[in-house]
């Protein structure tokens, strides 16, 4: 097999038969490489074809592909692939995000173990020479798995979020929002990361229960020695930044304490009982210590009541209170220990309690956060309301729908954005200051341009013209600064005109995940407002999360979570696309199981082996038949084509509706049942040695018409596959692709009278149901691998003995006679179907009094079984008592064991 410049080309002899078994990794990897030769992904902006684009979740530059990058991009190639059917011109634009935290805390790591440095210690230009040679090194991995996943990107275009053109556009939107007053700096609680030392936004902090501690201490009153104001808290190890106590107004219990003063115990201090509504009287013991550099309500209540504010920890979380040397330089937790017994020795530590409390987790360090007073960037969000209303009116739908509500929730509470981060890898911020005004502007409580005197402060996306007698901002920009905009900067260099925009922007779909709604969608919505006055897409698919069988989260520590690469060496990446997307819940979670993949490598294996048994009944392609020409279809024909052509408007259907795993099921039920299990079983004997040439040829004919279009069909789901079986089969030309090819818009049987096809489809249904019927009574006697089984046929329609044949074929039986006079000799078993009265005479075939012997062993066995589960069922206390599932379970059961024995005692008496 040779990968030829414009596709994939077999020499003449192999097209009369494909080899034995299909081998899916150098199919796929030839298949792929055609594609690129042939530029088939290229999105052209100057075609008249109707423009359909998406943009790629940038996954990290230094990423590894995971089960939901296979899923996400699997969606997303399916979306391409079928718009390309469909006659579009279609753009889906990858690229890669530079990830600064996680990509930072790498380096920084591999600087630590391999040199014993920090950043600091080598200086910020070589640090970052250090991350853009490992961003060398190990970014572009997941680029080249998602090629062997087979996504069709237009890779001529693909973008990284630290290009010199991208980060312009970074540059040049913080100016224009720092400008038109959105972003402002000043001194706010944050969020922060003790482990990336880093401010982090609200949405990078996950909370998680936590099994704590409540520690309940007192504070003497300073003008009543001896009396003591009892206190709890989960953070001891924040006593020495307690600036107050506080007190509902409202609680009786303390109101003659507001205003006296009461004894901090280390380092001793004498500090005021206050009173606040925010406390809550039921907590603890009603009183609050107040922290106010490490608690967002304590800051509040600080700041409504002019408090001063006291930091007890490094940025790396270890206390920072020499006047304190036993806790001084303590971990925070270590801290913690040490702080309660500190006071239980002073005798100031009343009780200790199990405490189950929310804690804010980094996302990306999954370490506790410590909230943080500290000078940051900040910006008011713009475009609130036209990206509330957008998704509230419909004008982007969310699919599935209730994530508008989430959406709608999250904008409601909507909090000033935190976007600067302190970090070295990202884009720095765009903001110089002139070096005399540095030390005046590091302790500014708010950098605005009217606090500044004219000249001190440059925000542009350019450097000053003198950039010796400026100092540029320390902080990077948050990686979701930069992601916000990649709609449209993707498609657009800065203040040039874009031929991509005007043809592909606005987007038509964004697939991403659910837990990126506030990160990455609403504020990209925000920015397509903000910076292109309209929406950036119209439609957002939220993927499944992927859990394993047990439906636990995947992780590398568990253990559960499979190498994609491993997989589609396995079973190919059709295999796995198709098992994934077959099997992938709309709205929820996606429970994994490989047997799901080892399926769609069956499937595939199936639809190669139909194609290689049509290939051996007759090697020249029928591709052109006509069907709604023919004159000599049979019913089963009919019945194919009609089935077809109904696929493909379900298909349509389903496609609408964004309802993926339903669009997978509908193409294996067809293949696998309709057109392999009924079609190709029911018409076997036509391509028999001895079957008429008009029969052969009539049969070949809807089989290629069939499965032309099936393979269309599937391609968005198994791309290499179709390509090859395709080409195999002669229905497409060497140099042509199955990709290109536009869904056809008439249907298979468009002509054919309705009455003709109705007719046709019922005598086929019909048959098929007798079939299955007779296959049963076969196997109710244990005569299911006999072919010497003959039936007789007392009653029934006036096309049976035409389809006879079949039937029997169908059935795996020696034949099937009709005999309107025929008497059944008793015990003989018969069934009533739609093709009929049918008899299965048992002479010669079965041991009359064996048979017996074993009914009577099978009867008295589930007799036993019958009574068991009656004897519960009439227990009214297990009744009563057990869950009523189990109850429910058990009521099944028994109608179960019921009808198998009344089932096995008919057949008893059948052979009386």
């Amino acid at each position: 097999m040779l990968a030829w410049g414009q596709g994939v080309s077999y020499s003449s002899d192999t097209m009369s038969e494909l080899p034995k078994a299909y081998e899916p990794t150098e199919v796929e990897k030839s298949w792929y490489q055609a594609w690129l030769d042939a530029k088939c992904f290229e999105a052209d902006p100057s075609s008249e074809k109707p423009p359909y684009s998406i943009v790629i979740p940038p996954p990290n530059v230094t990423g590894i592909l995971h089960l939901g990058h296979v899923l996400n991009n699997t969606i997303q190639d399916i979306l391409a692939r079928r718009a390309r059917q469909k006659g579009c011109e279609v753009l889906w634009l990858p690229g890669t995000d530079h990830a600064g935290i996680a990509t930072q805390t790498k380096v920084e790591r591999q600087l630590r173990e391999e040199e014993g440095k920090t950043r600091r210690d080598i200086g910020r230009e070589a640090f970052l020479e250090r991350v853009w040679d490992w961003k060398d090194k190990h970014g572009g991995i997941i680029i080249k798995q998602l090629k062997r996943l087979g996504c069709s990107c237009d890779w001529s275009r693909e973008r990284f979020t630290m290009d010199a053109d991208y980060s312009k556009w970074v540059s040049k939107v913080f100016a224009d929002l720092f400008n038109d007053g959105l972003i402002y700096r000043g001194k706010r609680m944050v969020n922060w990361c003790p482990v990336s030392r880093t401010a982090l936004s609200d949405e990078e902090v996950i909370p998680k229960k936590q099994n704590s501690k409540l520690y309940y201490m007192k504070y003497e009153l300073v003008e009543e020695p001896g009396m003591f104001l009892e206190v709890a808290t989960t953070r001891p190890e924040t006593l020495m930044g307690d600036v107050a106590v506080a007190v509902n107004p409202k609680d009786e219990r303390y109101g003659k304490y507001v205003g006296k003063l009461v004894r901090r115990p280390f380092p001793a201090a004498e500090i005021p009982v206050v009173a606040d509504d925010h406390v809550d009287p039921e907590f603890g013991t009603g009183a609050l210590k107040i922290t106010p550099a490490h608690d967002k309500a304590d800051f509040e209540i600080g700041v409504r009541n002019d408090l001063e504010i006291i930091d007890v920890f490094h940025a790396d979380a270890t206390v920072n209170c020499p006047e304190v040397p036993d806790l001084d330089g303590l971990d925070r937790f270590l801290a913690r220990k040490k702080a309660a017994a500190m006071l239980e020795e002073m005798g100031l530590l009343i009780k200790v309690e199990e405490h189950e409390n929310n804690v804010g987790f980094s996302e990306r360090a999954d370490v506790p956060i410590e909230p943080r007073i500290s000078m940051q960037w900040f910006l008011r969000y713009p475009a609130t309301e036209e990206t509330a209303r957008a998704v509230a009116d419909g004008e982007i739908n969310y699919r599935p729908a209730r994530w508008a509500k989430t959406h709608a929730n999250w904008m409601d509470g909507i909090q000033d954005w935190c976007v600067s981060r302190q970090l070295w890898w990202g884009h720095r911020i765009p903001v110089w200051y002139r070096k005399e005004k540095v030390e005046v502007l590091q302790e500014s409580e708010s950098l605005t341009l009217e606090n500044l005197e004219a000249g001190d402060l440059h925000v542009s996306a350019e450097p000053p013209i003198d950039p010796e007698n400026w100092i540029q901002d320390d902080d990077v920009l948050d990686t979701w600064f930069s992601s916000w905009l990649w709609p449209f900067a993707t498609m657009q260099n800065l203040d040039k005109e874009s031929s991509l925009v005007k043809k592909f922007y606005p987007t038509a779909d964004l697939v991403t995940g659910p837990d990126i709604i506030f990160f990455w969608v609403a504020r990209m919505i925000m920015a397509g407002y903000r910076f292109k006055d309209e929406l950036p897409f119209k439609n957002v698919f939220f993927t499944s999360i992927i859990r394993d069988i047990q439906g636990r989260k995947m992780s590398k520590s568990l253990g559960n979570s499979p190498d994609p690469i491993d997989l589609m060496e396995k079973y190919g990446a059709d295999g796995l696309r198709f098992g994934l997307m077959r099997t992938a819940p709309i709205g929820a979670d996606l429970r994994f199981d490989e047997a799901q993949v080892e399926e769609g490598r069956n499937f595939a294996n199936k639809i190669y082996n139909a194609c290689r048994f049509r290939r051996m009944a007759g090697s020249d392609s029928k591709a052109d038949f006509n069907p709604s020409a023919c004159e000599t279809l049979r019913p089963y024909h009919v019945d194919i084509l009609a089935k077809c052509d109904q696929l493909a408007k379900n298909q349509e259907s389903a496609y609408n509706n964004y309802r993926f795993n339903e669009i997978g099921q509908q193409l294996y039920d067809f293949l696998w049942s309709e057109f392999c299990d009924k079609f190709l079983e029911a018409v076997k004997g036509d391509l028999r040695d001895d079957a008429s040439e008009s029969q052969r040829e009539t049969t070949l004919g809807v089989f290629d018409s069939v499965m032309v279009r099936y393979l269309q069909l599937l391609h968005p789901y198994m791309p290499h596959l179709t390509e090859e079986l395709s080409l195999r089969m002669g229905y497409i030309e060497e140099g042509h692709f199955v990709m290109e090819k536009e869904l056809p818009i008439s249907g298979l049987l468009d002509g054919v009278d309705v009455g003709v096809i109705s007719e046709a489809c019922e005598k086929a249904a019909a048959v098929y149901k007798t079939a299955a019927q007779l296959r049963n009574l076969k196997a109710e006697y244990r005569l299911a691998a006999r072919k010497d089984v003959r039936f007789v046929a007392k009653t029934g329609p006036s096309w049976l003995e035409a389809e006879a044949e079949t039937l029997a074929l169908l059935v795996g039986s020696e034949g099937l006679t009709r005999d309107e006079n025929y008497v059944p000799e008793q015990g003989t078993p018969g069934a009533v179907t739609a093709s009929g009265e049918l008899f299965m005479p048992l002479e010669g075939l079965i041991d009359v009094e064996a048979e017996k012997a074993r009914l009577e062993k099978e009867i008295e066995k589930i007799q036993k079984e019958v009574g068991k589960s009656k004897g519960k069922l009439g227990n009214e206390k297990f009744v009563a008592n057990a869950n009523p599932e189990v109850v429910m379970v058990e009521r099944e059961r028994l109608a179960e064991w019921e009808g198998k024995l009344s089932q096995l005692q008919e057949m008893r008496s059948n052979l009386t």
